[in-house]
C-alpha cells in the first residue's frame, strides 16, 4: 500500500506521485499535499473536495475550496461561507465565517462577518469571547492578537487571557522563549512576560537560532546578536550602498486629526508591504498624558523616520515638534514626500468625537472642535508655496473617499513619484 506521507504532488499540480509515478489514474484541475490521516484536498470541474490515497472521494459532498487536515479538520469555503469538515465530511460546526484558518495547539482562528478575529476549539466553539482587529496561530501556547481598543499587539493564552500587559506596534509568536516585536523606535526581541530582551533596535530581525538571531542594524549592517542584543558576529555591511543614489522612499500622510490617516496608513502599508510609524502609536506606547510622555512618543517617532528602508509616516505635520521630524528625514538621506489626506471639518469633529479609546495626548485646554479648525489653518499655511511641505508635497487626497479606492490613489501616486521626480501638485494641493 502506498504510504501518504512520502508522497509527492506533481510538476503540474494535477495529481500525487509515489516513487515518481502516479498513484492513480485521475488527474484534478489542483491538489495539494496530503495530511493525517491520509487526505488530500483537490480541486476538480464539479467543485473542492477531499480524496484518499487511492484517489477515492472521502466523501460525497463539494466545495468551492478545499484545505489540508490540520488535527483531523480541514478548513473548506462552502457556498454559504467557510467552516471545517471532519475526515469523514462532516461539518465541524454549525457556524459560517467569512473566513477559517487551520487547527494548531487545539485552536484555529476564524473571521467573522464583522470582520473580527477569533479562535475556535476542537469541538468548533469560540474558545473565548473576546473578538480582535487580527489573530493568528497559537505557538507555544500563546497567539499574537491586535486589539480593537487601541490597535496594538499583544499575547494571549488559549483560553484568549493576556499572557502579559505589554502592547505592541507588531508581534510574532514565541520561539525558544523570545518573540519578535516592534515599537516605534524599530525591532527587537520580547520574553515571555512581554519584557525587552534588550535596549537596542533594529531595522529588522529574525528569530533567534542557537541563541543567536539575525538583525539588520539601521545603519545597514546584517550582525547576528545575542539574547542580550551584543552583535557576535558581522556578516555584511552594506553602509556604502546606503547613498543618495540609493535613498529609499519615506511617504509622510499628514492631515487634521480625524481625516482617516491611520486606516489609510495601515491598509497602504500592507499593500505595499512597508514599514509604517505615527505619532499616536507613540504616544499609546510611550506617552501618558503629561509634558513627559509626550516628549518620549515623539522621541520615538523622530527616531523611527531616521530608521533605514521604505517608510509611511503618519502625524498632522504642523506643531513644535516638526522641525526636529524634518531634521531627521533630511538626516536620513532618503527620498522624502508628502499625501495631504484632507476631510471636511464637521466629519473630522465627527470622526474625532467618536473614537473608542484617543491616545494619551496632554490637555491644553482647547475644545477638540477649535483644535481641528485650528490645525487645518495650519496644514493649509504648511502646504502652501513657501509652506513646511510644500517643495515635499506629491499630491492632495480625498479623506471621505472610500477606503479601497483612496488606498488605491494613494498607491498610484507613490508609484509615481517612485518612478520619476515628484510631479507637480495639483491646483487644489497647491492651496
Amino acid at each position: 500500500m502506498t504510504d501518504w506521507r512520502i508522497t509527492k504532488v506533481a510538476q503540474d499540480g494535477t495529481h500525487h506521485l509515489f516513487e515518481g509515478r502516479p498513484i492513480y489514474a485521475a488527474r484534478f484541475r489542483e491538489v495539494l499535499k496530503f495530511h493525517a490521516p491520509g487526505l488530500a484536498a483537490v480541486l476538480g470541474d464539479d467543485g473542492a473536495w477531499h480524496i484518499d490515497v487511492d484517489g477515492c472521494s472521502a466523501y460525497s459532498e463539494r466545495h468551492v475550496r478545499t484545505f489540508g487536515f490540520y488535527e483531523d479538520r480541514a478548513a473548506v469555503e462552502g457556498a454559504d461561507g467557510w467552516f471545517h469538515v471532519l475526515p469523514d465530511g462532516s461539518p465541524l460546526q454549525a457556524d459560517r465565517y467569512s473566513w477559517c484558518g487551520n487547527f494548531q495547539e487545539g485552536r484555529c482562528v476564524v473571521r467573522d462577518a464583522g470582520g473580527r478575529y477569533f479562535h475556535v476549539a476542537l469541538n468548533g466553539g469560540d474558545a473565548y469571547a473576546e473578538r480582535h482587529l487580527y489573530a493568528g496561530d497559537f505557538r507555544d501556547d500563546a497567539a499574537v492578537v491586535r486589539h480593537r481598543a487601541d490597535g496594538l499587539c499583544g499575547h494571549i493564552d488559549p483560553s484568549g487571557h493576556q499572557i502579559h500587559g505589554t502592547r505592541l506596534l507588531d508581534l510574532d509568536v514565541y520561539h525558544k522563549g523570545y518573540a519578535r516585536a516592534r515599537d516605534p523606535a524599530g525591532w527587537f526581541h520580547v520574553d515571555r512576560a512581554g519584557r525587552p530582551a534588550y535596549a537596542r533596535r533594529f531595522f529588522g530581525v529574525e528569530p533567534f537560532y542557537n541563541g543567536t538571531a539575525l538583525a539588520w542594524t539601521t545603519a545597514g549592517t546584517r550582525v547576528l546578536i545575542d539574547q542580550r542584543g551584543e552583535t557576535r558576529h558581522e556578516i555584511a555591511d552594506f553602509r556604502g550602498r546606503l547613498s543618495a543614489s540609493s535613498a529609499q522612499p519615506k511617504v509622510l500622510v499628514l492631515g487634521n486629526v480625524g481625516a482617516g490617516k491611520s486606516t489609510l496608513v495601515s491598509a497602504l502599508a500592507a499593500r505595499r508591504e512597508w514599514r509604517s510609524a505615527s505619532i499616536d502609536a507613540s504616544r499609546r506606547t510611550h506617552g501618558d498624558g503629561s509634558a513627559d510622555g509626550e516628549l518620549r512618543a515623539w522621541a520615538a517617532f523622530v527616531s523611527a523616520a531616521r530608521s533605514a528602508g521604505p517608510l509611511l509616516l503618519e502625524c498632522t505635520g504642523v506643531g513644535p515638534q516638526i522641525p526636529l521630524l524634518r531634521l531627521a528625514l533630511r538626516s536620513s538621506g532618503d527620498k522624502i514626500g508628502v499625501l495631504w489626506l484632507r476631510a471636511p471639518i464637521d466629519v473630522c469633529r465627527t470622526r474625532v468625537t467618536g473614537r473608542p479609546s484617543p491616545p494619551p495626548y496632554p490637555d491644553f485646554g482647547v475644545a477638540i472642535g477649535q483644535v481641528v479648525a485650528d490645525l487645518e489653518q495650519h496644514l493649509s499655511a504648511a502646504m502652501a508655496p513657501n509652506g513646511t511641505w510644500h517643495r515635499d508635497l506629491i499630491d492632495e487626497l480625498d479623506g471621505t473617499a472610500p477606503l479601497d479606492a483612496l488606498v488605491a490613489r494613494a498607491d498610484s501616486l507613490i508609484d509615481a513619484w517612485e518612478r520619476s521626480e515628484p510631479h507637480a501638485p495639483s491646483d487644489a494641493a497647491r492651496g
